[in-house]
C-alpha cells in the first residue's frame, strides 16, 4: 500500500502549502482514507473536483481531526483537490492517508 504523508519541514517559512490534484479514471470516484493525524496549526482542505474553487468535502485541523476517527471523504467524479497548509510555528505537523478509487484501487 502506499500513503500520502504530508509532513513539515524542520525549516520552514511563517506558512507553507502543499497542493495537488489526484485523478482516477473518468466514471470512478474517489476516496480519501485518513490513517494518522497528528501536531497544531494546521490544515488539510479536501474538495470535490480539480480547484479550492470546488465544494469542499473535509476540513482537517488541529481541532477536527488530532486523535480523533475522521469518516472518509468520498468524491462525486474522478478528481480530488487537496491542499496542506502549516505554519512554520507547527509542532511537527504530519498527516497520512491513503486515496483509493471506488473499485479499491490506490489512486497515488
Amino acid at each position: 500500500m502506499r500513503f500520502k504523508d504530508f509532513s513539515s519541514p524542520k525549516v520552514s517559512p511563517k506558512v507553507t502549502f502543499f497542493k495537488q490534484i489526484i485523478r482516477t479514471q473518468p466514471g470512478r470516484r474517489l476516496v480519501v482514507h485518513y490513517q494518522s493525524i497528528a501536531g497544531e496549526k494546521f490544515e488539510l482542505h479536501v474538495h470535490d473536483g480539480n480547484t479550492i474553487n470546488a465544494t469542499k468535502l473535509t476540513l482537517l485541523n488541529e481541532w477536527t481531526g488530532v486523535y480523533q476517527a475522521v469518516t472518509p471523504s468520498s468524491s462525486s467524479s474522478h478528481e480530488l483537490y487537496l491542499k496542506f497548509r502549516f505554519s512554520a510555528s507547527s509542532k511537527d505537523a504530519r498527516l497520512k492517508f491513503l486515496i483509493t478509487d471506488d473499485q479499491g484501487r490506490i489512486a497515488l
